[in-house]
């Protein structure tokens, strides 16, 4: 593609710089590093404004229509009601040609599976791997598209939905390896490799490829998402706010993302701010889309605060729901038990453990419910399991406050110090570097 941004960060065409208006330049810099996600006329304005709110739609459209004089072979497209994107190949996409006669229908399967992909729960992941792979097959030297089915494929382990989309890590680290050949300066990539680590639980690397990637492109959503969960899944739950928040000025309107920075909130204890997102969400979800995950995001976090027995009853209600990601899943006994319906609780439990397998992902999640009626063995059995196979899922699951309890168990305590070892050495060092 010969449009990116260059080792400085400066909007190139073919490898030349681009002499543009500061503004235009601002401007051209957010829409590349979000291509092909649109950027909202808020986001626009925060970073080529320094978020001056008396800046006129006006004063954005006469800076678009200069970039597209200024650009004529590449097609910025208005997005009504929202703002603009770079209908291209990512800024840090390859020069290398899609066939012509496959060009439009890459790009437009591309943007529908990168869409996909945000949704965070099993069937559109699953679809979004499937369109990713026709890219590749009818396009293989196009790297977004390796890039985002090796995201996708992360992303549905990391959230343990990986037994549920029919893809494995060893896709995902084929493609990241194609891509490097192809994009090697990617700070995409790079974010997508950092996604990867925390999911073979190198965190120490991923840390220091995350925090590259968002200092090549500050304003990347993936890059801010990634970073948010890689903090919350190392134990910093409140330090993962801050990339959320930023995430959510690009994408306001993703139900997707405010859930899990509810759900974020919820495990630092700041209730009100996590209703208020959920709230939000629910206003945006004009079309009960995501009106199951965004409940069980509010029960769960309800539930640590105001447990009552409506509540409960709410919960059995929304427990069948089948496209929940993990993050949002009601787990009906610890919902049950603490709304004081423990020998309700207990019944289903046993209930359940008669048709889950120990080692599945079902099983493994069964864990909080297994606290939450005090079988405190039985649930160190089934985490210590986990631990074993190295459950891609664990990093963000162990954070749960609902796990809070078991995390004191004498063989818990010990695997949980062995993951983190290389994290909490970091922290020591760089409290060390500030505090002499």
């Amino acid at each position: 593609m010969p449009l990116r941004l260059n080792s400085r960060g400066i909007p190139a065409w073919r490898g030349a710089e681009l002499d543009l208006p500061p503004k235009e330049r601002a401007v051209l810099t957010q829409l590349i590093q979000n291509s092909p996600d649109p950027v909202s006329k808020d986001a626009i304005i925060q970073h080529a404004w320094m978020g001056d709110r008396s800046v006129s739609d006006d004063s954005l459209v006469r800076c678009i229509s200069q970039l597209r004089k200024a650009l004529p072979d590449v097609k910025i497209e208005s997005v009504y009601g929202y703002g603009y994107r770079l209908l291209a190949a990512r800024a840090t996409s390859a020069d290398q040609p899609l066939p012509s006669a496959n060009a439009s229908m890459a790009h437009e399967q591309f943007l529908h599976a990168s869409m996909l992909a945000q949704q965070h729960s099993a069937k559109p992941l699953k679809q979004a791997i499937n369109v990713f792979r026709s890219i590749i097959l009818t396009a293989p030297n196009f790297a977004p598209a390796k890039i985002g089915l090796a995201k996708t494929i992360t992303t549905a382990m990391a959230i343990g939905l990986d037994t549920h989309v029919g893809a494995s890590q060893a896709e995902a680290i084929e493609h990241l390896e194609a891509a490097a050949v192809l994009v090697p300066d990617s700070p995409d990539l790079l974010s997508a490799q950092a996604w990867l680590r925390d999911s073979q639980w190198r965190f120490r690397e991923a840390r220091a490829m995350h925090l590259e990637a968002l200092r090549l492109a500050p304003d990347n959503a993936d890059a801010l998402l990634f970073y948010g969960l890689h903090l919350s899944g190392t134990g910093n739950p409140e330090e993962a706010i801050g990339p959320l928040r930023r995430l959510l000025t690009l994408r306001p309107y993703s139900i997707q993302i405010r859930a899990i920075l509810a759900r974020t909130l919820g495990m630092v204890n700041r209730y009100t701010e996590a209703m208020e997102e959920i709230a939000i969400a629910e206003e945006h979800d004009h079309a009960a889309v995501a009106s199951p995950a965004l409940k069980g995001v509010k029960i769960m976090v309800s539930v640590a605060f105001e447990p009552t027995q409506r509540l409960a009853q709410i919960a059995e209600k929304l427990s069948s729901s089948t496209n929940i990601p993990p993050y949002a899943r009601i787990n009906l006994p610890y919902v049950l038990a603490q709304c004081g319906l423990l020998c309700k609780a207990r019944n289903l439990v046993q209930e359940r453990l008669q048709s889950c397998l120990p080692n599945s992902p079902e099983g493994i999640l069964m864990v909080k419910d297994l606290v939450a009626i005090g079988e405190m063995e039985q649930a160190a059995e089934r985490l210590l399991g986990a631990f074993a196979s190295r459950f891609s899922y664990l990093p963000l699951f162990l954070q749960s406050p609902e796990l809070a309890p078991l995390l004191t168990h004498p063989a818990i305590a010990k695997a949980y110090q062995d993951m983190y070892q290389e994290v909490w050495q970091d922290r020591e060092r760089s409290s060390m570097i500030r505090h002499p």
